[in-house]
């Protein structure tokens, strides 16, 4: 579909759409695209280079671990997405860090170190408050 503005043709787009594109629409379809554009490779960009180290190469092995540490890595986003919302130690403990990489690293060392007994504990520890008891 082309979309002529005085016999010139600035944009041409190959996309697959049911909406209707004119003068009056083109803008705003064009404002929804580029929004989940930026949507997506945000989550992209969350996944790759803030401590879930997820690349896009993982081996493409045969048996396809590729896939199953890709599920494994949006598990892991989906589980601290759900603690991020619901838990305030969580948010507390991931608080004290700059940046969810180093955050996870003091979980992983602290998870190593000690065994506590609950979720509540790890991540008072991690945030540097000692917990009761």
């Amino acid at each position: 579909m082309k979309y002529t503005m005085g016999g010139e043709v600035p944009y041409r787009n190959s996309r697959i759409t049911s909406h209707v594109l004119d003068k009056g629409t083109v803008r705003n379809i064009a404002g929804c695209a580029r929004a989940r554009r930026k949507t997506g490779n945000g989550h992209n960009s969350v996944l790759k280079r803030h401590g879930y180290n997820l690349e896009h190469n993982f081996g493409h092995r045969k048996e396809h671990a590729d896939g199953i540490f890709c599920l494994l890595n949006l598990l892991a986003l989906l589980f601290h997405g759900i603690q991020e919302m619901a838990e305030d130690e969580y948010r507390k403990a991931h608080a004290s860090f700059g940046r969810k990489d180093d955050f996870f690293r003091a979980l992983c060392y602290e998870a190593a170190r000690y065994f506590h007994e609950d979720w509540h504990d790890l991540f008072l520890t991690v945030s540097g408050i000692a917990p009761d008891g």
